[in-house]
């Protein structure tokens, strides 16, 4: 699986925006991240931080983000300048450190979340069962698992499989289609289909 992964990753380009705002005077954070996209040569801890400090110099409570491992975080309404609107556009366009995560076989992932994004659909389907209860209320560890909030865009497993296809052309391979399964069985189990990630608000 996680050879489809990176055979996966070597075929695939970042998805460009039909268009791009020319007149826009980018900040350091937005070069940072149109730069990763582009390239993938930035290290993870430096765009983590890079992205860390972009949401809180635009307004993210990302201390209540922290404390928060099983929600949507910080959804308060804040006012953009032009700056800030960048910013977050540019962060939802390049996924964040999604490409870079996958790029280091999502070791810095969790377990479920990691088999989640590589399609492991046999593994998952075992795990959930194994928390679920037969007489219908969601247990604790069970909610846990379909919506810990990872990587810096605070992503569940399964919000974590759509950047993957909005920030990566990635080619129809049986990797997709596994990932696709993948997000079925994680609705079946209860995962929020409408589970906001950091720039939801």
């Amino acid at each position: 699986m996680l050879r489809d992964l990176a055979e996966t990753l070597e075929q695939a380009t970042p998805r460009q925006t039909e268009e791009e705002d020319s007149d826009s005077d980018d900040d350091d954070i937005e070069g940072i991240l149109r730069h990763q996209s582009e390239t993938g040569q930035i290290s993870l801890p430096a765009l983590k931080a890079y992205i860390r400090s972009g949401l809180q110099s635009h307004g993210t409570d990302v201390r209540f983000n922290d404390r928060d491992s099983f929600g949507d975080g910080d959804q308060s309404p804040i006012h953009l300048d032009h700056q800030g609107k960048q910013f977050y556009r540019e962060l939802f366009r390049t996924g964040g450190d999604i490409r870079q995560l996958a790029a280091l076989g999502c070791e810095p992932l969790s377990p479920f979340a990691k088999m989640c994004v590589t399609g492991a659909v046999h593994a998952v389907r075992e795990m959930l069962q194994q928390l679920d209860d037969p007489l219908g209320f969601a247990p604790t560890k069970l909610i846990q698992a379909l919506e810990k909030r990872e990587t810096s865009m605070r992503l569940s497993p399964l919000l974590m499989i759509v950047p993957m296809g909005k920030s990566l052309q990635l080619p129809k391979t049986s990797l997709a289609q596994k990932q696709r399964q993948v997000a079925e069985i994680l609705l079946e189990y209860g995962a929020r289909p409408d589970a906001k990630d950091v720039c939801g608000k």
